[in-house]
């Protein structure tokens, strides 16, 4: 008799699904018929050793083959870095204007930021080239 077990797990990162099978042959103690109760109580007990033992498998090998990118996922993120919040001496010491326009959507949600960002605006863009954006 063919015993096995699947099971569906989602790939770490990704938004795909994989899904590991396994299966074994339990061998069976002659004609089901013909056993005693206890006889059959054995077997399927055993059948559920099996059915365990595969499940176990399943999902080491999930774990053990993801494990590797999910380090790798952790390790990206623990590198990142603290984004620091735009202060109006940030804008105030803007000396060149493409730095300054990198702040624009910014101080868009913050009135004192916005103020402070069109007054360095005007004074370093040429008042008859560049309009403020």
């Amino acid at each position: 008799m063919k015993v096995g077990y699947s099971k569906t797990f989602p790939i770490y990162g990704k938004e795909e699904w994989e899904k590991n099978w396994l299966e074994c042959d339990v061998s069976m103690p002659g004609d089901l018929i013909n056993l005693s109760d206890e006889d059959i109580a054995k077997y399927m007990l055993n059948v559920r050793r099996v059915q365990y033992a595969l499940k176990k498998q399943v999902e080491g090998f999930h774990y053990e083959s993801n494990k590797a990118e999910e380090k790798k996922a952790k390790g990206v993120k623990a590198e990142k870095q603290e984004v620091k919040p735009v202060t109006i001496e940030d804008i105030n010491s803007c000396k060149d204007l493409t730095v300054l326009v990198s702040y624009r959507l910014i101080v868009k949600s913050n009135p004192d930021l916005q103020k402070a960002y069109d007054e360095q605006y005007k004074k370093l863009s040429p008042k008859h080239k560049v309009k403020l954006p």
